[in-house]
């Protein structure tokens, strides 16, 4: 056994496998703490390699207390890599012969195969054994100096020496740690329902999961306890698992305690009173310095405790550990004296600021009238802890209980739950501050409902979720961009993202000053680490790692979401379908819906299946009236049903179209022209460019044939590349978008020879030929609204049934066909009345859609502010100057209301609105930017300029006041204030709301 690989076993976790197959890595340290499988995946990892080719070496050796001499560990490799390379058996006791074998089988073996970029890796297990021995320099020795064709995989429960330091800092070395060999609860699931054969209910695995922090032993001995058991009994030993079993007790005492000198043994028991281990903390506890090196100690040995935060240093015990010493404690102290130290334990932690930590040592004193002091005096805070201590649950009627119940459930994604929750704190807490934050929580809570109360444009001062719950509803770009709350600042975040903009979501999100383990602080990681999977920079190994840290903190919520995402970065489908089970089971429709979303992008990347789980995702966005999330969805699935050839995949793409169109999520669009680009018998390539400007034009990552093949997980360089091309001004004045792109031979002599064209949508319509107004009076009314929405569109193709559906509503489509028709000669001949049949430079057909061109010298208005808006959109977080002159770019773009002519039409009505709104936000940036710079002057014009667009937009106002105040005008603040006091009357609110 010593120089022999054990027996592969147990569950085989792939992600763990890919990493160990990296080519691009030499030399691999596992380190972990006892029991985490370390020994057993590496197992598993010889295992796949003969597997994967049968000639490939492996030399194993397993250190023991006794090799840590050099002449000891240079037998034991010498005689291992003799057994793996078939050489003579002749151990030797010289390190000179140990790197000559090393270097000689680097070189190339005779037996190696020819293709084998790596044929011989070297296993070390339980390298900890040799620390600070000569055996572990001769080993660092060998690493350093063996050839780039051999690999070395040291496993250890401690980190790696100073020997080790110049491997440790070298680029083909990597660290797989206790978060990586961590279960995550999907494996978990796996491993009792396929390896065990004793399935668990999802709530009882998460929960088994939160217990044993995916410890492998703590999880195998919690099977050996229940083996054979039936299920109701195999649920009730689930609550009390945690560090009570037996065997868990004897492995704890065996692995840890008993290994530790009397001093530091003392150390753990007593301090596991406190949760939270600071040395101050330990020190005020016991009496005595040195609680710093004693918890720098156990941390580095990998002894059960983990140091949570590296800038206060905080540390704590494992879960099962902590559980098992609080059971010594008790048996050592007596329950009287356990009492008082946990009493006094919680004075220390309510005085240091820990209030969630104060309230679990005061249940353990059963000190009641402390509990019932740090409920009334932080229940706030301590309410939407994660980590509420579960004792707490047994006091019925407090109200800050209640919520924390509710909280929970809500962390969980039990939304009907948390309601009910919140309901109960309404009730009962009267007119207390408690009622006050549960009846906040149920209405925040209940517009994610289906049905729900949602407002078309939440005030600015809205709590955050409500925000959040307006911008996956309904065009996400409307929401202000800075936030100086962390709540708005992370919702502006993630509506970037659903904008379709990685990279600048990305950067929101790295500006979000939130730290510690809550919702807020986690979500953002979460952001931060999907738009760099996004953007191509974040890989599934931190998703991973999120989703157990989740769990740890009590977000199962959060946890489910990451390891769907990672699933994505892994290309994994089969992972994302289970996180979709799970939420389905458990009622949670928002993390199905996600989870569908996941599993539809991997299926695409795989080159899957994926049509079916899209259909679920349209279905549930459109019963949630998440409209952005649907439009994502239903782009995705246009384009799976594309690539399958499905005869609806046509009518998809338009549905797709239309719904991104009408959410406000341009950048979808991609996708639906993607999607009608792979339809196409002829125009394709018209559709790649008109799909790739909508890409660009939202921050998504494209490749030259398609969008969708690496549309999520794009590599670096392309959204570089992407990036500096939006931040330069786009050419659409002087070089039309594209059309010349997709044009014939023929059709690009006949665009150059066209005259360019002036378009303005604002406040009022004009087309101008050249220097000519062109002269509409014998034009049909409803010929002259078809051109009216060409032109807003102008150098984009329209397809003939939206046209259909918006000029002539309810006709059949022969009729209305043959009235296009008609409209389309009326307009040909007004354009360009001297123009042969058949040779209109101006209004071209392109397959089932018309085009208004944009000859070289042509402006848009309309399509000049939208560039002006996407250049201001990926200027947000850069310098000063470029965002000002980025906003004033898009203010001098805007002319008004968008074709005022077209009054309530419904397709210009949400185009309309959205521009509007556009303007209105950048000229609240605009004003906040010179606010900031102590500019009043600037900023009171544009304040001005934004209450003029959106007068109905109280940041506008404030901002306007405050702009006044500063230039000291008092006479024009308060003639402000009057209009101000106008606007909210019209609102039916109390004029005093002006003043204040």
């Amino acid at each position: 056994m010593k120089l022999t690989a054990p027996t592969a076993s147990g569950l085989v976790r792939q992600r763990l496998l890919r990493v160990l197959d990296l080519r691009s890595i030499r030399v691999f340290f596992v380190t972990a703490l006892p029991g985490s499988g370390k020994t057993t995946l590496v197992a598993q990892y010889v295992d796949h390699l003969r597997r994967r080719g049968p000639d490939h070496r492996v030399a194993w050796y397993h250190a023991e207390e006794t090799d840590t001499s050099a002449g000891a560990i240079t037998r034991y490799l010498t005689t291992a890599l003799s057994m793996a390379l078939h050489l003579p058996d002749a151990p030797s006791e010289d390190p000179a012969v140990l790197l000559a074998m090393l270097d000689g089988a680097g070189s190339g073996h005779p037996d190696s195969p020819a293709d084998s970029s790596v044929d011989l890796t070297v296993v070390v297990d339980d390298v900890h054994l040799l620390a600070g021995s000569q055996a572990e320099r001769v080993l660092a020795r060998a690493i350093a100096v063996a050839p780039p064709g051999v690999r070395f995989v040291v496993v250890g429960t401690q980190a790696p020496g100073m020997g080790f330091t110049r491997q440790l800092l070298a680029p083909d070395t990597l660290t797989l740690g206790e978060d990586d060999l961590r279960l995550r609860s999907w494996e978990v699931g796996v491993l009792f329902e396929r390896h065990y054969g004793e399935p668990l209910p999802p709530e009882d695995v998460a929960a088994l999961t939160r217990h044993t922090e995916g410890w492998a032993a703590g999880l195998h001995m919690f099977y050996l306890a229940t083996a054979g058991k039936p299920l109701s009994a195999r649920r009730r030993a689930v609550a009390g698992l945690g560090g009570r079993g037996r065997l868990v007790k004897a492995y704890l005492t065996a692995t840890v305690l008993h290994r530790l000198p009397p001093h530091i043994a003392d150390f753990v028991v007593l301090t596991s009173a406190l949760t939270i281990l600071h040395a101050d903390l330990c020190d005020a506890l016991l009496g005595r310095p040195g609680g710093a090196a004693i918890l720098e100690e156990l941390a580095e040995r990998q002894l059960f405790t983990t140091q949570t935060d590296e800038i206060t240093c905080v540390y704590r015990y494992h879960t099962a550990l902590q559980v098992h010493l609080e059971g010594i404690l008790r048996e050592r102290l007596g329950a009287g004296e356990a009492r008082q130290w946990y009493a006094r334990a919680g004075a220390l932690l309510e005085e240091a600021g820990f209030p969630t930590a104060a309230l679990r040592a005061f249940f353990r004193a059963e000190d009641w009238p402390a509990v019932e002091r740090v409920l009334r005096e932080y229940g706030p805070d301590i309410s939407t802890d994660a980590t509420f201590p579960d004792e707490a649950f047994a006091i019925e009627g407090d109200p800050w209980v209640g919520l924390a119940r509710a909280h929970r459930r809500l962390y969980a994604g039990d939304l009907a739950g948390a309601i009910a929750a919140y309901h109960d704190v309404e009730r009962l807490a009267g007119e207390t501050p408690a009622a006050d934050v549960a009846r906040k929580g149920r209405r925040s809570t209940e517009a994610w409902l289906p049905g729900g109360m949602v407002p078309m444009v939440a005030p600015s001062d809205a709590p955050w979720p409500l925000l959040l719950r307006t911008a996956v509803r309904q065009n996400p770009a409307a929401l202000a961009p800075e936030h100086d709350d962390v709540g708005g600042a992370f919702v502006a975040a993630l509506s970037t993202l659903l904008l379709g903009e990685p990279v600048v979501a990305l950067r929101l999100a790295e500006q979000i000053d939130v730290h510690g383990k809550g919702f807020l602080a986690l979500a953002t990681q979460l952001l931060g680490m999907v738009a760099g999977l996004w953007a191509g920079t974040v890989t599934a190994a931190p998703l991973d790692s999120l989703a157990a840290e989740a769990e740890q903190a009590g977000q199962p919520w959060l946890a489910r979401v990451a390891r769907a995402a990672a699933a994505i970065a892994a290309r994994a489908p089969a992972e994302a379908y289970a996180v979709r089970m799970e939420c389905v089971r458990d009622g949670d429709e928002w993390g199905a819906l996600l989870a569908a979303l996941a599993a539809g992008i991997a299926e695409l990347a795989v080159g899957g299946e994926p049509a079916e789980i899209l259909e679920d995702a349209v279905d549930t966005a459109h019963r949630l009236e998440a409209g952005v999330l649907e439009a994502w969805a239903r782009g995705l699935l246009a384009v799976a049903l594309a690539r399958g050839g499905a005869p609806t995949a046509e009518l998809e793409a338009h549905r797709a179209e239309a719904c991104a169109r009408g959410a406000g999520v341009h950048a979808a669009r991609a996708l639906a022209f993607q999607a009608l680009a792979d339809c196409a018998e002829d125009g394709a390539s018209e559709f790649h460019v008109l799909a790739a400007m909508s890409a660009a034009g939202g921050g998504l990552l494209v490749t030259s044939d398609s969008l969708v093949a690496e549309p999520l997980v794009g590599e670096p360089a392309v959204a570089q590349s992407l990036v500096a091309d939006s931040l330069v001004p786009q050419r659409v004045a002087s070089e039309p978008v594209g059309a010349e792109q997709v044009l014939t031979t023929t059709d690009r002599e006949l665009a150059a020879e066209a005259p360019a064209l002036t378009l303005r949508c604002f406040g009022a319509f004009r087309i101008y030929i050249g220097d000519r107004e062109l002269d509409l009076a014998g034009v049909r009314p409803r010929a002259r609204a078809m051109l009216r929405m060409l032109a807003c569109y102008a150098g984009q193709a329209v397809h003939e049934e939206r046209l259909l559906d918006a000029l002539w509503p309810g006709m059949s489509p022969q009729t209305g066909r043959r009235n296009l028709q008609v409209a389309v000669s009326a307009l040909r001949r007004a354009l360009e009345p001297a123009a042969a049949r058949g040779r209109s430079q101006l209004l071209r057909r392109s397959g089932t859609a018309y085009l208004l061109m944009l000859p070289p010298g042509s402006q848009a208005d309309v399509a000049l502010f939208r560039e002006a808006v996407t250049t201001w959109r990926v200027t947000r977080g850069g310098p000063p100057d470029r965002l000002r002159l980025a906003l004033r770019s898009v203010l001098a773009a805007y002319g008004g209301h968008l074709l005022p002519e077209d009054g309530p039409a419904e397709w210009v009505v949400g185009e309309r609105e959205e521009l509007r709104s556009d303007a209105a936000r950048a000229a609240l940036a605009l004003a906040e930017l010179e606010l900031a710079s102590r500019d009043g002057v600037a900023a009171a014009d544009a304040g001005e300029y934004a209450v003029r667009i959106d007068p109905f937009r109280d940041q506008g106002w404030r901002i306007l006041l405050a702009a006044y105040q500063l230039t000291g005008d008092a006479a024009a603040a308060a003639q402000a204030r009057r209009r101000y006091a106008v606007v909210l009357g019209e609102l039916g609110i109390e004029d005093s709301a002006a003043t204040a």
